[in-house]
Order: structure tokens, then C-alpha cells, then sequence
């Protein structure tokens, strides 16, 4: 007979969850609490939606339980990923690994999806956000905008990643309540691939540059992160890819009661003794002329002027031998620009979460061990990968696993 499934949830993983429920034969619905289903897709990847990365490792992830991911790649990967949507009839194109549709609309994405759903005459239900999961004898019962009956449920919720507090109050129950009630426990969920705030006075004057750089991360004794690339310096701190990449962790060690700093070198092409051999032939050139004229050239104008002014120089200083020790002690924050770390921007501003409810309790096929019958997928679960098709990966992977297994 005929498995009835019921996906609470019509985002990334919900959707393909359906689509692989119904290709095996399962009567499906999808609940969706918003006015239309797939709406967060739209925005990945800048509107260009990175499906995937073919620079695939489990070390793109963080989760309390990285060493059950394994299980899960082994069963649908990058390359399953890629063949799934060549099924869909979705044209891919290959960016230095990234992969994306062809034509770089991930509103096509979306309608490739939407139209597999009409393929397999799968039912969706919008503002149909779901209020309670009731375990019966003989399934489940599901309340939303009205009671619904089915053999097995898959909670695809979603995290709270971009939803402001206003939103979160109004939506009602969310997929991690839903999960608790069903016996589940959480991981405390955290922002991740956010901006970060710090305290010095000096980013007003910053706002606006971008710098290819590499930050480090530092706690009190350790360093715990490193990322290259681009750098945004904004009126409350920092942003850009490397940052995003670093946020998860700044947001963990942070709810930790950690004091953390953030080392920028906007000189990474330079190693230490290179940089040393640098500055100190600079500051012989540039005898008799002025601070400003030694820093200018070396990296964007705003940042020269924080650094004269950090180090109490003035513009119209004279490289001279009086100034020679301070300048060299200045010129040092070229490579060891010092911030302090003071919050994230919080979830509301996240694209993804940290944390979420704990991998350990599901079997190899994404079945919940704590209740027979509930299949979990996506962004709820505790997984979050990097910026680079990493997330989207583990939407499509815990779907399609989700969906099969439910179905059988």
C-alpha cells in the first residue's frame, strides 16, 4: 500500500524530500506556514543559487556529531546532487568547482523543483503552519490550518536563520518545538554565516572599504580560526566571506563567555621577515617626507589614516630618526591589525544556524530513534556547512535520504 507522508516544511530539503517520497510510490503533502513554499532559495548564492561544490570534505561542516556525516554523503553526494538535478532537467554550469545553474537564476532552480512536485502530483498546502505532531498507533495526527492523518511524518522546519524576532513570534511553533515535544533535544542554536560587530570607535572611519586580507581568531590564549579573501570594514565591524566562514565558531565561543580578538594582515602576500625588511627600508626612503606619504601606497587610504591616528602621528609628521621606532610600531598593524569581538549580528541575520537538533538521535537513513516514523532533514538538524554550496549540499543529501527511507 501506498506510505502517506506528510513533509512539514517547503524549503530546500522539504521539497526534495517530496520529490524523492513520491518517485517512490508514497502519497505526499507538503505543509508550508508561508504564503508560498521554496522562498529562502530564491536568495542563495546571491540570487545565483550555488547548488553544490565540487571541493566536497566532511571538513566543511561543524556539527557535535561531524563523525556521523559520513553516513549520510556516502548515500548522496556532490556528484548525486548533480545528477539529481540533470534528472530535473536543470542545465549546470561549473565555476572553478562551484556549481550553479546555467543560467544563474536560482529562481529557476526553484521552478525546475516546483515542477517535479506537479510531476508527481504531490499536494501542497501553504499558510499551513503546523501547530502540533501527535504519535498515534497507526501514524500520526497533525494539526495546522486543519487536522491531517498519515503514516510518517518528515519535519523539515527549517532553522531560524533571517527571521527577525517580530517573525519568530508571530509564526507560532517552530520545527525545534515540534521536535521536542516529539522527544528530541537541541543543541543551542546560534547564528552562523553573519557579520560580527566590534567595539573600537575607529570602524566610522572604515565603513565601506574592502581589503583581501586573512583574519585570525583568538580567544584569551589560543588561536581557533583563520580565513583569506575579502573583507568588508563596516560602521560596526567586519564582514565578507571570511568572516561569515569564521562567524559560527565566534558565535559558539562567544555564548561560551569567551573573550575573543580578531588579527587582520592587509599584507598577506608578505611573509614576517619579508614585511620587517619592508618597512624598515621604507622608512629610509621616505626620510623628510611626511607619515601620510610613507603609508600611502600600501593599502586603502582609510585604513593608513586609522593607523596614523591609532599610533598618535599626525600626517604632517616628518619621517625622521625621532620617529623611527614609533613609525616601525605603527606600520606593524599593516599586519597585525588588532579588533575586538563583540557579538554577532544575531540570527535574524544569519543565513544559516549552528546547532539544531542532535544527529545522534536519528539512524543511517534519518529516522528519528526516539520516535518510529519521524524523519527530520535540513537546516533543523545540528549541521552547518561553509559559504560555497556547502548548506545546500546537506538540505539535498538529508532530503533525499529523508524522503526515500520515509517512503518504504
Amino acid at each position: 500500500m501506498k506510505k502517506k507522508v506528510i513533509v512539514v516544511g517547503g524549503g530546500a530539503s522539504g521539497i526534495v524530500a517530496a520529490i524523492a517520497a513520491a518517485k517512490n510510490g508514497a502519497d505526499v503533502t507538503i505543509l508550508e506556514k508561508n504564503e508560498r513554499i521554496g522562498k529562502k532559495i530564491l536568495s542563495t548564492g546571491n540570487g545565483k543559487c550555488n547548488l553544490t561544490n565540487l571541493d566536497f570534505s566532511i571538513s566543511k561542516y561543524h556539527s557535535d556529531n561531524l563523525e556521523l556525516l559520513d553516513r549520510y554523503f556516502e548515500l548522496f553526494n556532490e556528484k548525486s546532487t548533480i545528477s539529481f538535478f540533470g534528472e530535473c532537467g536543470l542545465l549546470l554550469k561549473n565555476k572553478s568547482g562551484y556549481i550553479y545553474p546555467g543560467c544563474e537564476q536560482a529562481s529557476v532552480v526553484l521552478d525546475v523543483l516546483r515542477h517535479m512536485l506537479d510531476v508527481f502530483n504531490i499536494t501542497i498546502e501553504c499558510d499551513a503552519g503546523v501547530t502540533s505532531i501527535i504519535k498515534k498507533d497507526s501514524g500520526f495526527l497533525i494539526k495546522a490550518n486543519k487536522e491531517y492523518t498519515c503514516d510518517r511524518v518528515i519535519l523539515a522546519c527549517g532553522s531560524l536563520a533571517g527571521v527577525s524576532n517580530k517573525e519568530r513570534q508571530a509564526s507560532g511553533e517552530s520545527g525545534y518545538k515540534l521536535a521536542t515535544k516529539l522527544g528530541h533535544s537541541i543543541v543551542k542554536v546560534l547564528p552562523s554565516l553573519v557579520q560580527v560587530e566590534c567595539v573600537e570607535n575607529f570602524f566610522n572611519s572604515l565603513a565601506g572599504v574592502r581589503a583581501d586580507c586573512s583574519i585570525t581568531i583568538y580567544d584569551e590564549y589560543n588561536a581557533i580560526g583563520r580565513e583569506s579573501g575579502e573583507i568588508q570594514l563596516t560602521n560596526y565591524g567586519i564582514s565578507g566571506i571570511p568572516v561569515f566562514q569564521l562567524s559560527g565558531i565566534i558565535a559558539r565561543e562567544l555564548d561560551n563567555k569567551k573573550k575573543l580578538h580578531g588579527v587582520i594582515d592587509f599584507m598577506p602576500n608578505l611573509e614576517d621577515e619579508a614585511f620587517v625588511e619592508f618597512i624598515k627600508g621604507r622608512i629610509n626612503s621616505f626620510k623628510g617626507e611626511t607619515v601620510e606619504s610613507f603609508f600611502l601606497g600600501t593599502v586603502n587610504k582609510k585604513i593608513c589614516s586609522v593607523i596614523i591616528k591609532e599610533n598618535k602621528l599626525k600626517p604632517t609628521d616628518i619621517v625622521n630618526e625621532e620617529i623611527a621606532e614609533k613609525l616601525f610600531n605603527a606600520s606593524i598593524m599593516l599586519k597585525q591589525f588588532v579588533v575586538t569581538i563583540k557579538a554577532t549580528k544575531g540570527i535574524e541575520n544569519a543565513q544559516v544556524c549552528t546547532g539544531g537538533v542532535k544527529l545522534c538521535e536519528f539512524d543511517a537513513h534519518l529516522m528519528s530513534t526516539m520516535c518510529e516514523g519521524l524523519y527530520m532533514c535540513g537546516e533543523m538538524l545540528d549541521v552547518d556547512g561553509k559559504c560555497g554550496g556547502y548548506n545546500l549540499q546537506w538540505a539535498w543529501t538529508s532530503g533525499f535520504i529523508a524522503g526515500s527511507f520515509a517512503s518504504v
